[in-house]
């Protein structure tokens, strides 16, 4: 074959190369722009999301509301190409008053008229409603823990939590929010699981807990040792909320705190025992506690505290979990005990607790079965 022949053939094989490469990239393309002008489902998908955030939710206005609700629906949507978000609406936090005395109703609606604007870590809910091309209906999002490779310019289908909780902040930082919201630390997704129509029993049960403080001035001052029955209470379900860590489906709440034994320990420090009234499904006869152990040695422990410090609030699904819950089991007592710190330490600094601290050295001394 002549120098002629083998050079034109050589031009001819990088042409056909070229133009294979080009119609495979436009055919990726193409793929990508057929999925998203399917036909979504004909009833759009609904769940509910937790979003935590660091901030001072105590000054957030009904225009600051909508405008979480527009900036998460904004971060879904450009976290993902075939996902329209149709509508982002809060729940409106609330406390399960039924459980309350009129007093205890009372009490917690003239605590804090004039608290101290500080910041710390609290929960609003939302519901999306969504509409996903060629995507699941196991959940809105992506599971951040799946091995399944994604590649960067094809993102199709549901986004990851990962990837929303980033273009929020990244929406967050150029918003009127800020200061008010600091930051989006997580997302949950929540789903109400089978367990809900197991029967619930009230239990009851006590737990010490250590303190050092003045006691002769607290005992004089029933406000403040109702607020700090109302952090025991607060700690112990605040972490027992949907998390993205553990899922208790035992679905244990505690709905009365009440001191009546205090122990001295020595001039600085005592022990407070309190009595707990909790509900638990499907745990009579059990020998069930209202804390757990850690269920394995791939269990850690939970390492953050993103979780919600709000006097009341946030109102969740009944017997709900986080989809993507690694863990079976409610909080134990390390957990509690550095929830009831960070509590007693905010309520501190809002100026409802004056006389004590809690002694996280010495920390939960021990759960009694009554």
């Amino acid at each position: 074959m002549s120098l002629f022949y083998m050079n034109v053939f050589r031009i001819l094989f990088a042409s056909i190369v070229i133009v294979d490469l080009t119609l495979a990239k436009y055919r990726r393309v193409l793929s990508s722009v057929d999925q998203c002008t399917e036909l979504g489902p004909e009833t759009p998908y609904n769940t509910t999301v937790s979003l935590n955030f660091y901030g001072n939710p105590d000054s957030l206005s009904d225009d600051d509301m909508d405008l979480i609700s527009e900036t998460l629906g904004g971060a879904i949507d450009a976290s993902s190409s075939c996902l329209d978000v149709l509508e982002v609406v809060k729940i409106d936090s609330m406390i399960d008053r039924r459980k309350l005395t009129s007093r205890e109703v009372y009490d917690m609606s003239i605590r804090g008229l004039d608290d101290e604007e500080i910041d710390f870590d609290f929960t609003l809910v939302f519901l999306v409603s969504y509409q996903c091309y060629f995507c699941p209906d196991d959940g809105l999002f992506e599971n951040d823990g799946s091995r399944r490779k994604i590649m960067e310019d094809m993102k199709h289908g549901r986004p990851r939590r990962s990837v929303v909780t980033e273009k929020f902040n990244e929406i967050l930082r150029n918003s009127n929010l800020s200061p008010k919201v600091e930051m989006l630390n997580r997302i949950s997704e929540q789903k109400q699981m089978d367990e809900c129509g197991i029967e619930t029993h009230d239990l009851t049960t006590e737990i010490c807990v250590t303190f050092m403080g003045d006691y002769t001035y607290l005992r004089e001052d029933q406000t403040e040792m109702d607020t700090i029955e109302q952090a025991v209470m607060k700690a112990y379900n605040t972490m027992n909320q949907v998390n993205p860590y553990t899922c208790d489906k035992l679905f244990r709440k505690i709905h009365k705190v009440e001191y009546h034994e205090v122990s001295s320990i020595d001039r600085d420090s005592f022990i407070l025992t309190f009595a707990i009234a909790y509900e638990c499904r499907g745990c009579k006869n059990t020998g069930a506690k209202l804390f757990d152990e850690r269920v394995s040695m791939f269990d850690a422990g939970r390492q953050d505290l993103h979780v919600d410090f709000q006097k009341i609030g946030p109102m969740e699904l009944e017997c709900s979990c986080d989809i993507q819950a690694k863990f079976e089991r409610a909080p134990t007592q390390d957990e509690f005990s550095r929830a009831l710190k960070r509590t007693i330490e905010i309520r501190t600094a809002q100026g409802e607790i004056e006389y004590v601290t809690y002694d996280a050295t010495n920390g939960i001394n021990s759960e009694i079965l009554v």
